[in-house]
């Protein structure tokens, strides 16, 4: 709990008159034009205090987070605790912190891990049949504009590369699975709800991009939105943990993707995703980059130690 001195708390109230002039609608008078002797009359002493309370709060928190030394996150869940003319604000905020934790030694860690060959990758004739009767099959459905027939070479340095791939990414989970065992961290619900509110996102702006629509998917899957969230919380937290821990590696490192890569790469993802919402157009998208990018450097690093 914390207070806010009579004399500070007092000087905001011009400013919450001048505020509620601008907004409130009192017959016989224009707006931002109310005599204040009405104004007050009007609107009665407790409201102007809460606006005097609110716009002081809002000047104080980030103070407060800053000489508390305090990494805080999302919206800080404010109460008034003495609201009084002539005398100090007391309040309390409560917020969720980031979370702090301590970096296992993953240099030691990974050596084990990274010392394991890696598995050798064959494609097989069957594959490669297989995967040319399909690519035949939508040749033939395709007849307005049908794509030309891969070589069987193509098809075999395709799939190997997938093959190639796939070995790679259970390489990296097994990396960020043991970075995980060795991390202690309490997770604010918050990180978890956006990591949620994130991943439904992306699947919103896949199936969009592809022509369909969110609705039609959650019918089809009998889910709703929050039953989906349910399903993936541990996938959520996996996510939020991995995030956070690739985070300060690479802070520790000192590693970062080149702003032009960033920007190629944010340009090449809104012409891929053209139908995504503006919001994710002007901040979802660089966010996105900026971390996948940034990832993947920390993930080439963390392989590369031997």
């Amino acid at each position: 709990m914390d207070e806010l001195s009579a004399e500070k708390f007092e000087s905001f109230r011009i400013v919450a008159l001048t505020k509620l002039n601008q907004t409130i609608k009192i017959d016989g008078f224009r707006t931002g034009h109310i005599p204040e002797t009405v104004l007050r009359d009007h609107l009665g002493e407790e409201k102007i205090l809460e606006t005097m309370a609110e716009l002081a709060l809002q000047e104080a928190y980030p103070a407060i987070l800053k000489d508390e030394k305090i990494d805080a996150i999302g919206r800080p869940e404010i109460t008034i605790t003495k609201l009084a003319s002539g005398n100090p604000l007391g309040f309390k905020i409560t917020t969720a912190v980031y979370p702090k934790f301590d970096l296992p030694d993953y240099q030691t860690a990974l050596k084990i891990i990274n010392a394991e060959p890696v598995a050798t990758v064959t494609v097989e004739e069957k594959e490669i049949a297989d995967f040319l009767a399909r690519a035949t099959k939508n040749q033939a459905e395709n007849k307005t504009n049908p794509p030309p027939l891969p070589t069987r070479e193509q098809i075999k340095n395709y799939l190997t590369q997938e093959k190639i791939q796939a070995e790679q990414d259970k390489r990296r989970v097994k990396i960020l699975d043991e970075l995980i065992s060795h991390t202690t961290m309490a997770l604010p619900k918050i990180l978890v709800e956006t990591e949620l509110n994130k991943m439904l996102e992306e699947m919103k702006a896949n199936i969009v991009n592809l022509g369909g629509k969110f609705e039609d998917y959650l019918t089809h899957l009998k889910k709703t939105e929050a039953e989906l969230k349910t399903d993936w919380q541990e996938s959520a937290i996996k996510r939020v943990k991995s995030g956070l821990i690739l985070e300060a590696i690479a802070a520790k490192e000192k590693i970062a993707p080149k702003t032009e890569t960033v920007e190629i790469e944010v340009k090449h993802l809104l012409e891929h995703y053209p139908k995504v919402s503006a919001s994710w157009r002007t901040d979802g998208a660089r966010t996105y980059v900026v971390n996948r990018l940034t990832n993947e450097e920390v993930l080439k690093y963390l392989e590369s130690i031997k």
